[in-house]
């Protein structure tokens, strides 16, 4: 499968696969300095793990991960508006809209605390 990597911010890297669908990828190195690879890598499992559990429409949807030799990858829904902080950088938010987004959030919240995950 062909990839072409349409963004890089610092985290995740964004991918456009060949047909046209569009997801997130949140990489982790398995190689480096043995701490921090060790520790990125146990993070990243760890989500896994929680967000193959989660199906929420306000939740970022988990689509699967891929263990390699030097890399740990998770695919997630692309988010294309990005944080409710870019979103807010980029344009005044109407009240309406804020009350929205707002809604949005805490619906999400209750799920996650239903299921007792709390959110950092």
């Amino acid at each position: 499968m062909l990839f072409l990597i349409i963004g890089i911010q610092s985290y995740p890297k964004h991918y456009l696969v060949r047909d046209g669908f569009i997801f997130a990828v949140k990489e982790a190195s398995l190689i480096g300095p043995e701490s921090n690879a060790k520790q990125s890598a146990s993070q990243l499992e760890q989500e896994i793990l929680l967000l193959s559990q989660l199906e929420h429409k306000n939740i970022v949807h988990y689509f699967g991960a891929k263990k390699e030799e030097t890399v740990l990858s998770i695919f997630l829904e692309f988010v294309s508006e990005g944080s409710l902080v870019a979103v807010y950088e980029k344009r005044q938010l109407e009240e309406s809209t804020v009350s929205a987004y707002t809604r949005q959030i805490l619906t999400g919240f209750a799920y996650l605390h239903h299921h007792n995950v709390m959110h950092r």
